[in-house]
């Protein structure tokens, strides 16, 4: 849509993205997708403040030099959830006669997203996730739920946690490792990842299970590695954290299981669905599972999270820990 609007005003563009992998994504999507040649196109930051017709940066680089962003016709606001800071919010003092804010939702643990209608303008275009599925830009995803008690010594430690600590027994329940292992059977020839945004959790599970491992350990060049093995098909299983894949490039992801979840964090939901929910490559359809554990704070937080999706036109089912561990991988889905 971006690219679309900038070809109709045909006018001088700033794009404000949120990290540096997005100005990569960005760049490249121009080059690819229209006649402009990296002489037309500068990626700003403090140290390189060129600007050209087409210039790209990141809110954290080009919040200290609004004033030096001046001739603009077009301003382009993406990942617009991230703008609702006092910090990125300068950037508003940027001069333009047209700003467009992109974001795939506005979904902020502060519940701050809808500033962004005030700082830039009202809501101008929505595309519902069904509407894309019918327009097969979208593969339907169904979204599987499974309850797991946690086992009595766990509980235990659960009851007695200490309430500021963010990882704790509810998230590294053991007992979801038995579901993961059932599920792997279930979905043996699928493309799959296991995501947890906790770092713990990603330990836990990688002395368990044999996976290649996409963590924040890594340097550039190993995830480079991993990621194009994954997506030449020379892999087809990942143990990665959810906060990583939100800016790798993954391609045909076909199951998605989520060992644990950020609390309130709707916006972690949305970042998962959006690597099941291309239609690439073939692919007619894809599924989450989203490993809660019972009776703690991360089923309550989680059935917010629920009750969005539903709303949404997810094809949503609970399942019980006793059902999958009678059934195994023969259980309906």
């Amino acid at each position: 849509m971006g690219l679309k609007i900038m070809e109709a005003l045909k006018t001088s563009t700033l794009i404000i993205v949120e990290d540096k992998y997005k100005v990569e994504n960005w760049k490249r999507g121009i080059l690819e997708n229209t006649d402009l040649t990296e002489s037309n196109i500068s990626v700003f930051n403090p140290n390189m403040r060129k600007l050209k017709p087409v210039t790209i940066g990141t809110y954290s680089g080009l919040c200290d030099f609004a004033d030096q962003l001046q001739g603009f016709g077009f301003v382009i606001y993406d990942d617009a959830h991230v703008f609702p800071t006092p910090k990125h919010e300068k950037t508003i003092d940027i001069p333009s006669a047209n700003k467009l804010a992109l974001a795939s939702t506005l979904a902020r643990s502060d519940g701050n997203g809808n500033l962004v209608l005030a700082l830039i303008g009202p809501k101008w275009y929505e595309v519902l996730y069904l509407t894309l599925v019918h327009q097969k830009v979208h593969v339907p995803v169904t979204c599987i739920e499974v309850k797991i008690p946690l086992p009595t010594e766990e509980q235990q430690h659960y009851l007695s946690r200490d309430p500021h600590k963010k990882v704790n027994a509810d998230s590294l329940n053991s007992n979801k490792a038995k579901i993961v292992h059932i599920l792997l059977k279930k979905e043996v020839t699928k493309r799959l990842l296991l995501v947890s945004y906790f770092q713990e959790v990603i330990n836990q599970f990688r002395d368990r299970f044999k996976f290649d491992i996409l963590d924040s350990h890594l340097n550039e060049e190993e995830r480079l590695n991993i990621i194009n093995a994954f997506n030449e098909q020379k892999i087809d299983k990942l143990l990665t954290a959810s906060k990583l894949i939100e800016h790798m490039p993954l391609s045909m992801v076909e199951v998605m299981i989520a060992l644990s979840h950020q609390q309130g964090s709707e916006r972690e939901e949305y970042l998962r669905l959006g690597k099941l929910l291309p239609a690439e490559f073939g692919k007619e359809k894809a599924v989450l599972y989203s490993l809660i554990s019972e009776n703690t704070e991360e089923e309550r937080y989680y059935s917010k999270r629920r009750r969005k999706l539903i709303n949404q036109g997810f094809h949503y089912q609970i399942k019980k820990f006793q059902d999958l561990m009678e059934r195994g991988e023969f259980f309906e889905s």
